[in-house]
């Protein structure tokens, strides 16, 4: 008797195991399919510094625009009230991470839903203070060297989220 309960759960627990793998997408095919194609991001991205070579402890002054070049109106769909992210990264974007605007930030927890006419562009613009008394969450003091300023636009889904980035260098 007890053979045939540890059976019996065992079936359940991979026949539940295949249902919540199949609702979740898990399952997968052959492996012989054609990806889908992207479609064509109807948001055009662009991001200025106010400058390309800054000095060590010198604000950063930025300029990121979101701008629909589509004939259509697009939504676009924000988790919380965070709109947009920068990334500081040494070298190339592929680099480490050094600093992130939005840590240690709080953005209230509403999906809020912003509809961009044909032709409308959004501008998010920013100060980025080194550390110092007054922004003590700044960024970090900079060595001289190359660095990439990475702009997110935070859409859901998290996976989509278009990015733009340019570089700059710090003497």
């Amino acid at each position: 008797m007890r053979l045939w309960r540890k059976i019996f759960s065992m079936g359940l627990f991979v026949l539940f195991g295949l249902i919540v793998s199949c609702a979740l997408g898990f399952a997968q095919g052959e492996g012989n399919e054609e990806p889908a194609p992207m479609p064509s991001n109807p948001l055009k991205l662009s991001l200025k510094l106010d400058k390309r070579t800054y000095k060590p402890g010198e604000p950063i002054v930025v300029q990121f625009q979101v701008t629909n070049t589509s004939k259509t109106s697009q939504q676009l769909a924000f988790a919380t009230t965070q709109h947009y992210d920068f990334e500081i990264h040494c070298g190339d974007v592929k680099g480490p991470v050094i600093w992130r605007w939005s840590k240690g930030r709080l953005f209230g927890q509403v999906v809020i839903q912003q509809a961009l006419s044909p032709g409308q562009e959004i501008t998010y613009k920013e100060t980025i203070y080194p550390q110092d008394v007054k922004h003590p969450d700044g960024l970090p003091p900079l060595k001289p060297g190359k660095y990439t300023l990475l702009a997110i636009l935070t859409t859901m889904p998290r996976t989509a989220r278009p990015s733009v980035s340019c570089t700059f260098e710090v003497k």
